[in-house]
């Protein structure tokens, strides 16, 4: 990815702006820039927002706001799914751990010769 210059938070919403995002001037999305970051909120979910071929330009009517929801639904999704998945991680390393024990030893985990490492 090549370097890009640094854009201030005014600077990053005016591109926005002149990319077709209708982007409101009240001093909200700066403010949530600030928070969330830039890369973090737009680059992640501008591709669904963007014109067919076109990563430069957005449909038109895309709002700032839609992209701060789909934003918002998806660490709310993440977060509520993280939870249960590192429960069942922690359930799977422990049958693992306890028929590899079973098997092969107490310590025998720590041996790189009890491992395919190819």
């Amino acid at each position: 990815m090549p370097n890009k210059p640094f854009r201030t938070h005014n600077q990053q919403l005016k591109i926005l702006r002149k990319r077709g995002m209708d982007v409101p001037t009240n001093g909200q999305p700066k403010r949530i820039l600030e928070r969330e970051n830039y890369c973090n909120l737009i680059d992640g979910y501008k591709d669904l927002f963007a014109n067919p071929g076109m990563t430069e330009s957005y449909k038109p009517g895309t709002q700032f706001q839609e992209i701060v929801a789909l934003y918002n639904f998806d660490f709310e999704l993440r977060h509520a799914l993280l939870k249960p998945i590192l429960k069942i991680e922690t359930h799977v390393k422990s049958r693992i751990a306890y028929r590899f024990s079973q098997q092969y030893g107490h310590d025998n985990y720590l041996k790189l010769v009890n491992f395919d490492l190819e």
